[in-house]
């Protein structure tokens, strides 16, 4: 039996998503690839169409790419939570057109790729009335694999290998002088990566002395164990994330977002850098807490976190509010106070008690029909705005999405019994139409909420119909009109 090896090369594709303007992490399109082993080049393709107006600009899409785990990105340039810690990503800046990147001798297992337009402008624009611009995205693989092909010859054995990898758990880290205590965290199952790993280190104040010093040496892939000669805790795989307790520090946090699939150690070692003779013979006992967490601290008190999924790779992202920014929304340099926040819900809630004049005039005309509409959409306007503040001045009697429902429905249907009722028609007719035009308000507001069509298009029907009565009801009796 003898080997020969071969060149293979493997394409492979995701279907392309539409890229959106970035204002937190679920607008990013993420891709999720798998680079086989003995992979000696990688050559990613990167497309990018556009469609919609002809009046759309070009604009800069950045494009990420990450071994292990999804990019941790920072488009914004808001804060950290404290004691957080990532591997920056490498990135690209593209237009409309296509662009290709190429790899050698990657890593094989799992790549992220993370693309998104601009940041957000925030402004509110209603759908119809903007050129509607739509930026498509789509990367595809290609890899060239070094291929062994084994050839069989009689009477010639073919040997192979078998390995046995163990697993185990430690809940304590005893740690001494004369070699570091090694823990390891299984992260190689691929579904761990999505969120963010959490370190929590303890030591009693008792059991150390003030000349001690416990480093800390957080490695992927392989751990660190050269404390004698280093403290940078780089590896030849990994640069480390370095950690230390003492005396005057006895606790130490480290939080990872996105960690990279593979095997995680946590090295600890004793070091007495003033007289090390006082370590031979000392241990340490050093409470040790590791968690995976979907979003740091639950996102606080002003995000929400919201699972993502992307072709079955679940991970998790921060949706802030009330002007909180970051990626566990901790960052308050735009946030609003709670009395902003109390003030702007007063001023937009208290703004629809301006219904009471059209209710009031329409009562005193006998309009109960109107009256009826116009208080309908009052409380619902009402009821809905304090219902869609961010942060502590939050009122919801129903559920968000009916009220929103209710509410589009009453402003349109005020519009339109408004309009019919300046249009002088007879009782009947009037009461025929309104009962239509509440219809197809409903029909329209179920099919696409956000549209502008929905309300203009009846609106404008009814503009129609009342000028053409106005012509009618203006010409004398001997014209015909």
């Amino acid at each position: 039996m003898y080997s020969d090896f071969r060149l293979v090369s493997e394409q492979f594709s995701q279907s392309p998503q539409k890229l959106s303007f970035y204002s937190w992490y679920g607008n990013a399109r993420l891709f999720y690839f798998r680079v086989p082993p003995d992979t000696v080049l990688l050559h990613w393709l990167l497309q990018v169409s556009q469609g919609g107006d002809l009046t759309c600009a070009n604009v800069e899409i950045t494009v990420y790419f990450r071994y292990g785990a999804p990019p941790v990105i920072n488009p914004l340039g808001t804060s950290f939570p404290a004691n957080t810690s990532m591997q920056p990503s490498f990135l690209i800046k593209m237009l409309q057109s296509n662009t290709s990147i190429n790899i050698s001798h990657p890593a094989p297992g799992d790549w992220f790729v993370a693309a998104h337009l601009p940041p957000s402008s925030q402004k509110i624009e209603m759908k119809g009335f903007v050129p509607t611009c739509a930026y498509t995205f789509q990367p595809d693989m290609l890899v060239v694999r070094v291929v062994e092909v084994s050839i069989l010859e009689p009477n010639i054995p073919f040997p192979q290998t078998l390995l046995f990898h163990p697993s185990y758990l430690k809940v304590s880290v005893l740690v001494q002088s004369d070699m570091p205590s090694v823990m390891r965290l299984q992260l190689n199952t691929g579904m761990d990566s999505g969120g963010s790993l959490t370190i929590s280190l303890w030591v009693n104040k008792s059991v150390i002395s003030n000349n001690t010093l416990i480093m800390v040496c957080v490695n992927a892939a392989s751990p660190f164990l050269s404390f004698n000669s280093s403290l940078n805790c780089t590896t030849a795989f990994f640069q480390g994330y370095p950690l230390s307790l003492s005396t005057s520090s006895r606790k130490a946090n480290l939080i990872i977002p996105y960690p990279e699939t593979d095997n995680w150690y946590l090295s600890l070692q004793l070091v007495c850098l003033q007289s090390p003779e006082e370590c031979e013979k000392a241990s340490v006992l050093v409470e040790t807490t590791l968690s995976l967490v979907p979003c740091l601290n639950d996102c606080g008190p002003y995000g929400q976190c919201l699972l993502l999924r992307r072709h079955g790779y679940l991970y998790a992202g921060c949706s802030c509010k009330a002007g909180w920014c970051g990626w566990g929304c901790s960052d308050n340099s735009t946030a609003q106070t709670v009395a902003q926040q109390r003030a702007a819900a007063l001023l937009l809630t208290l703004s629809n008690l301006l219904f009471l004049a059209p209710i009031t005039v329409s009562v005193y005309r006998c309009l109960l029909v109107e009256a009826s509409v116009y208080a309908y959409t009052m409380f619902f306007s009402m009821f809905y705005h304090a219902c869609d503040q961010p942060g502590e001045a939050v009122l919801c009697i129903l559920n968000y999405d009916t009220l929103q429902y209710c509410d589009f429905l009453g402003s349109g249907v005020s519009i339109w019994v408004t309009i019919l009722c300046m249009a002088q028609l007879k009782a009947a007719l009037k009461y025929v139409l309104l009962l239509l035009g509440t219809l197809v308000f409903a029909m329209s507001l179920q099919l696409n909420r956000m549209g502008i069509w929905n309300v203009m298009g009846p609106c404008l029907f009814a503009l129609v119909l009342m000028v053409t009565m106005w012509v009618r009801s203006s010409c004398p009796d001997s014209i015909s009109c």
